[in-house]
């Protein structure tokens, strides 16, 4: 995706690093290729530094511009990490030349004219081009250094947002494992009630279809407003608790309209369906869920009742919803038991929306 990006790079486009190099590297460098040109006198006389100083800056900034060009191709060019090496190596030849080229006119020019009395040599033209060679492989070292900790960071990044969009999807996954048990049960249950008390169908039918389009509704986001959830809930339970009778009872509390929070879709279906999967329903000894909004959780709490036997069939989705949630680098689902009673804390996630559909 970042290489993609960066081969449309603008070669034209001055980048705040570009900036940097300009008011950070080349002033030191720009002031020791004055003193090859003029000697003790660039820093004696006032008379040769300010104009000296004025064409070096100019011929700074012209140089820089050109060096940006070059710079931003080969970046253009040789974009992948694969290519380092001959970036580094082509990107140092294109600037000394570039360098090379106009110290070269500028000592060949103050020379000629005898600027402030300047006269050329090949030595302070050698000292010049070693100046110029310094000044590149400086910038070069500045630029290199902020790509390669800029691509490595993007890696990191982009990683972690694959990660996470993979445990999202895991977690989709497991959301869309629909109970079949629970459907048929439902239609043995709608089929008895059709025979005995017809309202109670159409009220049991209506409940059933809320269910199951919102368990069917594909929905992008993990999270959902915590109303709704609830909402979905409300219904699943009517359906539950038609087939269980007074043997199951519910209570849902502390939720307040207009509380912005939102929750892992469907997350509360996989622990109510975990409880009544491990726990004996007994008719004649009523067992009660509640669920109860406590600041930024959800609390579901249960009788610790004699259990099945064999194997929960939940369990091994409720870890992995477990996992993904610590993973995802949400807090953590929390389980505890006191007096026979045990809780199960599910975090919610704050929302920038208020919601008062409840």
């Amino acid at each position: 995706m970042y290489f993609t990006k960066l081969k449309q790079v603008n070669i034209f486009k001055v980048s705040s690093k570009d900036v940097k190099v300009l008011l950070f590297i080349r002033p030191p460098f720009m002031v020791l290729l004055c003193y090859v040109l003029f000697g003790r006198a660039y820093f004696n006389d006032i008379k040769i530094f300010i104009p000296a100083t004025v064409v070096a800056v100019l011929v700074t900034v012209a140089t820089w511009r050109l060096h940006i060009y070059a710079d931003h191709f080969l970046r253009k060019r040789f974009f992948n990490t694969n290519h380092t090496v001959k970036r580094i190596a082509l990107s140092v030849l294109f600037h000394f030349i570039i360098a090379s080229v106009f110290i070269a006119i500028l000592f060949l020019w103050a020379g000629a004219v005898h600027f402030l009395g300047h006269s050329f040599t090949w030595g302070s033209f050698v000292s010049g081009l070693l100046v110029g060679l310094c000044t590149n492989l400086s910038a070069t070292g500045f630029h290199e250094g902020v790509y390669t900790f800029e691509n490595w960071k993007r890696t990191l990044i982009e990683a972690e947002e694959l990660k996470k969009l993979t445990l999202k999807n895991r977690l989709a996954g497991l959301r869309n494992q629909t109970n079949p048990h629970f459907f048929f049960n439902s239609i043995n249950t709608l089929s008895g009630l059709i025979e005995i008390d017809t309202g109670k169908a159409d009220r049991f039918l209506d409940e059933m279809c809320i269910v199951y389009r919102y368990l069917l509704r594909n929905e992008p986001d993990t999270f959902v407003p915590l109303y709704k959830e609830l909402n979905f809930i409300r219904s699943w339970i009517y359906i539950v608790q038609t087939r269980y009778g007074n043997s199951l009872q519910f209570s849902i509390s502390g939720y307040e309209p207009g509380q912005s929070v939102c929750i892992s879709r469907l997350t509360l279906l996989a622990f109510l369906e975990t409880i009544l999967d491990t726990y004996i329903i007994d008719k004649e000894a009523s067992f009660q869920i509640d669920i109860e909004v406590k600041y930024n959780r959800v609390e579901i709490s249960h009788p610790l009742h004699k259990k099945k036997s064999g194997h929960t069939k939940n369990t091994g989705q409720i870890e992995e919803i477990k996992t993904i949630h610590r993973l995802l680098g949400l807090p953590d689902i929390e389980e505890h038991t006191d007096n026979h009673i045990k809780t199960i804390s599910i975090p919610l996630q704050q929302s920038a929306v208020s919601y008062e559909h409840i």
